[in-house]
């Protein structure tokens, strides 16, 4: 039988703000999700990855952005 949508954890973690990068995250995309002021009633979700940059820091890169 089919799952329902609600019972399949997500792949992405969901979060309602970045935490600082760092190497924990590493490499592992992100979803944030942050009330969208276009679409009050909604939510506008982000996608990010942390990166290593070239000053050997760690900086979130944003992937994509809901519309």
């Amino acid at each position: 039988g089919k799952i329902p949508a609600g019972e399949i954890p997500p792949f992405v973690p969901v979060m309602d703000h970045l935490p600082p990068p760092g190497p924990d995250y590493e490499g592992i995309p992100v979803r944030v999700k942050l009330p969208s002021e276009e679409i009050p009633s909604g939510k506008k979700t982000e996608l990010f990855v942390c990166v290593p940059n070239s000053q050997d820091q760690y900086e979130w890169v944003e992937l994509s952005e809901s519309t």
